[in-house]
């Protein structure tokens, strides 16, 4: 009963992490213009990126696992089968554009709250 509870609170601290980091309208726009989104599916986005990021804060990367996580988001059962179908050539489109904005979003900020002694360096960033 005490691993459940430790469990719960490393996957609800996971999405708050990860609440912080993403916005979730971004993803579902990102999710339209890759293509991974042309009609509405039980696996979203937005479940299917939180499952995986849950997923890997386990330390152990598998379609099931990654299943149960989307599982949990959405309340409905997702089975590996159909994940595993689920992940095609526009969902790495969509994945890919998303930790691109993602990279160019944070460089951004990070440039924004850059040392003035650091600024004087053009290449190191």
């Amino acid at each position: 009963m005490k691993q459940v509870a430790i469990k719960k609170k490393s996957s609800v601290k996971c999405k708050n992490i990860f609440f912080k980091l993403f916005d979730t309208k971004q993803i579902n726009k990102i999710a339209r213009e890759s293509g991974f989104c042309e009609r509405k599916r039980k696996i979203t986005p937005l479940s299917l990126v939180l499952g995986f990021f849950v997923m890997a804060s386990k330390g152990t990367n598998t379609f099931s696992l990654w299943a149960e996580q989307i599982s949990l988001v959405i309340k409905k059962t997702v089975t590996k089968q159909s994940l595993h179908e689920r992940v095609t050539i526009k969902t790495v489109s969509f994945i890919k554009k998303l930790l691109q904005q993602q990279i160019i979003q944070k460089y951004q900020d990070f440039k924004m709250k850059c040392p003035r002694s650091l600024c004087h360096f053009p290449n190191v960033f």
